[in-house]
């Protein structure tokens, strides 16, 4: 079980429990963490006239070994690109934050360099293996005024499903917000790419079968095996 904590700028409130899968094949999808919405505080605002712009590092891994080095990585690239497919944020290029240092809180971070990327808001996280999986905690802080507007403890997650980890931090964030986000919405698909031939013997053809993928198409999936014509997911 994933259990999730919300801290509103500072002050901890304890929200309800959810679940991270692990993603495996043919398993239903993970369920959501069962996270009250978080009410919006301090808005993520850029200059007059123009889409706030977030910045969103590589999280951190303390201590970590390397499936907890890449699972950090791999959260911070997946939640980038899911504020960019959303389009209510404008985003700093990933590839300008390699030398900017950031941590947990405001005296570990380099807020002039973020200015100097353009950045209004910065996404820092941490992610630590731990016996039920891992610990992440994510928080977002303004950088004009370097104050934390969001923070969410995520425990028990799957360090081996990343992806739907990112996922629900890029809801959450859109949540606070008051927008709604996409992250963890699915798609269904039918296709005949596995080249099965359909079972019954006077029409034989090539077998559609049912998938389901995240939203952007990845962790792509099958989910019927009858071999026959399923063209209606």
């Amino acid at each position: 079980m994933m259990h999730l904590r919300h801290f509103a700028a500072g002050v901890v409130a304890l929200a309800a429990a959810g679940a991270i899968g692990s993603g495996q094949e043919q398993a239903p999808p993970a369920a959501p963490p069962q996270s009250q919405q978080t009410e919006i505080g301090v808005r993520l605002t850029g200059d007059p006239g123009r889409t706030p712009r977030l910045a969103v590092p590589d999280f951190l891994a303390p201590g970590g070994d390397s499936e907890a080095r890449s699972a950090a990585r791999t959260i911070a690239e997946v939640l980038h690109d899911d504020f960019e497919f959303e389009s209510e944020f404008d985003l700093v290029s990933r590839g300008a934050l390699g030398a900017v240092r950031v941590g947990t809180t405001p005296a570990e971070i380099s807020w002039d360099a973020l200015r100097e990327a353009g950045a209004d808001s910065v996404v820092v996280g941490t992610v630590q293996k731990t016996a039920n999986g891992a610990t992440v905690r994510v928080y977002v802080y303004r950088v004009d005024s370097q104050q934390q507007v969001f923070a969410k403890e995520y425990s028990g997650a799957s360090i081996a499903n990343p992806r739907f980890i990112a996922h629900t931090i890029a809801d959450e964030v859109h949540l606070s917000q008051g927008l709604q986000g996409v992250a963890r919405t699915k798609l269904t698909f039918s296709s005949n790419r596995d080249g099965d031939r359909t079972a019954a013997t006077f029409a034989q053809r090539t077998a559609q079968e049912i998938y389901i993928s995240d939203y952007d198409g990845a962790n792509q999936r099958r989910v019927t095996v009858n071999r026959n014509l399923n063209i209606t997911p």
